[in-house]
């Protein structure tokens, strides 16, 4: 699957846990896809702080979980 593209199934997850902001993959954890909301940045690049990260990961048969809080900040040092 190419990566580029995020799979309408994972969008419509995302926004029904009101992820709204565009997604973008980021590697995988434990075998896992994992998407995130990319980073809200200013017309000079810097990143605006939005709280604690959420994430969302698809396994390989196509189920989805909604990781967020610090569960999701576990995550971020592991994600391949």
């Amino acid at each position: 699957m190419n990566k580029e593209e995020i799979p309408q199934i994972v969008k419509d997850f995302a926004k029904s846990h009101e992820m709204y902001r565009p997604l973008e993959y980021k590697g995988k954890y434990q075998g896992k896809d994992v998407y995130c909301e990319s980073p809200l940045v200013d017309k000079d690049g810097c990143i605006f702080p939005t709280g604690l990260p959420q994430y969302i990961l698809q396994d390989k048969d196509g189920t989805l979980s909604y990781i967020f809080g610090l569960s999701a900040l576990d995550l971020i040092g592991n994600i391949k």
